[in-house]
């Protein structure tokens, strides 16, 4: 039901016709035949071995639901089950944007970001203000809001949730960073 009720929304919110797997090896295989995708999981079908095969920054794991700790670093995100529609819909289209930004990126081949914008982006997807990034480069502040603009012209992501996203895909920094950062 919920599977159904997903697949509704992604087609008629974002025009995708998305893949649905019947069993493990499918998926495995659809897994290994793609560069990047965004993948919504129910999170009962969650299994360590299973997430240890996919592991791979390009892949964005949704888990409708919560999971158990230890499952946690392979997933970006949740969907609670009693979300609302808007909420869901928010959500996905912040993850798709990503996800096809990241695409087009690709495609056109857009100019990397220096060591010291991406060491800019990780602090950013850490949570840091420009004063706190400032201090633990030794710079201006003024220089770290000169790098996001030079990020956010490079990259065209504006947002702070864009960024933490183009840091994980791009293993700029690591989940398990940025939940550290949190506490």
């Amino acid at each position: 039901m919920i599977v159904k009720g997903l697949v509704c929304i992604i087609r008629e919110e974002f025009g995708i016709e998305p893949d649905i797997f019947a069993n493990r090896q499918e998926f495995v295989f659809f897994t290994k035949s793609v560069d990047k995708a965004l993948i919504i999981w129910d999170k009962n079908l969650l299994d360590k071995e299973l997430l240890e095969q996919i592991d791979n920054n390009n892949f964005l794991i949704l888990s409708i639901g919560n999971v158990f700790n230890d499952l946690r670093k392979y997933i970006v995100d949740f969907i609670h089950l009693r979300a609302e529609y808007s909420f869901i819909i928010s959500k996905l289209r912040c993850y798709l944007e990503q996800l096809f930004l990241s695409i087009k990126r690709e495609e056109t081949d857009k100019a990397d970001l220096t060591e010291r914008e991406k060491q800019i982006v990780r602090y950013i997807a850490m949570g840091k203000t420009n004063q706190q990034i400032a201090q633990e480069l030794s710079i201006s502040p003024h220089t770290v809001i000169t790098h996001r603009k030079n990020i956010t012209s490079k990259l065209g992501i504006k947002t702070i949730s864009g960024l933490t996203i183009y840091a994980l895909l791009n293993g700029i920094v690591k989940i398990e960073e940025i939940e550290k950062s949190i506490k």
